[in-house]
């Protein structure tokens, strides 16, 4: 009897230390969500430096509100946003903030700067690195921004685009093991051997 006691000590010293780093979390959570962190704004000229200094991790959409491959990246930034609460993500017209197109040196768009405490780190400058096409996918986004440890990349709450390509390449087959390779075709594909 006295051993489960202990057990029921030790549970309860386990729970209790559970909630404690669950409450911590939350905590952190809040104030993440106080500095904007979790949502797409838009934000202007002025605060432009306020926004990517307060946070450590800060991806920034400079746009034109007429630019359709602007709008798509809009898209997608805003689902990306919720998935990576630990980043900030804003948006500014380039066209209402002269001053920092031209100090990031920003000559086309869409252009998406990434910044670590407060300092421009990389860019993805048009789609070229997404796939090259309007229908990139979401995926390529994330995986971009996880290169440069902006964002930690994770692949659950895959949302159905990130589902579809990860179950297309699921089905896909390279290589020597493919039965219409070369290999199989010098060597052969004798059924005898599918019998271990």
């Amino acid at each position: 009897a006295h051993v489960d006691l202990l057990e029921d000590d030790e549970l309860e010293e386990l729970q209790a230390q559970r909630i404690k780093e669950m409450k911590a979390e939350a905590m952190r959570q809040q104030e993440a969500n106080k500095q904007g962190h979790g949502q797409y704004r838009l934000i202007n000229q002025d605060e432009f430096l306020p926004e990517v200094t307060t946070s450590e991790f800060v991806v920034c959409h400079f746009f034109h509100p007429e630019f359709q491959r602007c709008k798509i990246v809009d898209k997608h930034m805003g689902t990306v946003c919720r998935k990576y609460p630990t980043t900030k993500f804003v948006r500014l017209d380039a066209t209402l903030a002269p001053f920092f197109v031209e100090k990031l040196k920003i000559q086309m768009l869409p252009c998406i700067v990434m910044f670590k405490q407060g300092i421009a780190i990389d860019r993805i400058v048009g789609f070229d690195e997404l796939g090259g096409k309007d229908d990139f996918k979401q995926l390529a986004l994330e995986k971009r921004l996880a290169s440069k440890g902006i964002i930690v990349y994770k692949t659950e709450d895959l949302d159905s685009d990130e589902e579809e390509e990860l179950e297309a390449r699921k089905n896909l087959r390279g290589g020597a093991l493919y039965a219409g390779s070369k290999y199989s075709r010098q060597y052969g594909n004798n059924s005898d051997d599918d019998d271990w």
